[in-house]
């Protein structure tokens, strides 16, 4: 009995680490984001993701910044075409305001929506760091 129960509960595991696996993945940076802008105090990021299948964008990307070693962490909300399914950019989104000579960590969140069930997931960046000019 013992062995049914555990082979039961490894593929109950295994099928929810393969959906999860599927429905969530990160987005790319682009080479070198986020980047210095011109002019201080401003930082631009940006980068592709591909909404894995049946999700599609659902238009809103939300940017993450807070200094690095802690700190009030600001939340700009950005948009990106609703309704896409292929490889979808987002950014370049600029970040301004930001106290010159910092060092800011940077993460990416984007929403996404499974049009035939209506269940939501959202697709996270890895975190970045740049220095504001």
């Amino acid at each position: 009995m013992k062995k049914h129960l555990v082979g039961i509960g490894t593929v109950a595991l295994m099928t929810l680490v393969g959906f999860v696996g599927f429905v969530i993945a990160n987005p790319d940076w682009t080479p070198g984001s986020p980047s210095k802008a011109p002019g201080p105090g401003s930082i631009i990021v940006q980068g592709t993701f591909t909404p894995s299948t049946p999700y599609q964008t659902t238009g809103t990307v939300r940017v993450n910044c807070w200094p690095t070693g802690g700190g009030q962490k600001t939340v700009t909300t950005a948009l990106v075409p609703p309704g896409q399914t292929g490889l979808t950019p987002w950014g370049p989104y600029t970040i301004s305001g930001l106290a010159s000579g910092q060092q800011y960590n940077f993460s990416v969140e984007i929403d996404v929506i499974n049009p035939g069930n209506n269940a939501t997931a959202t697709y996270q960046t890895d975190t970045n760091q740049q220095t504001a000019p």
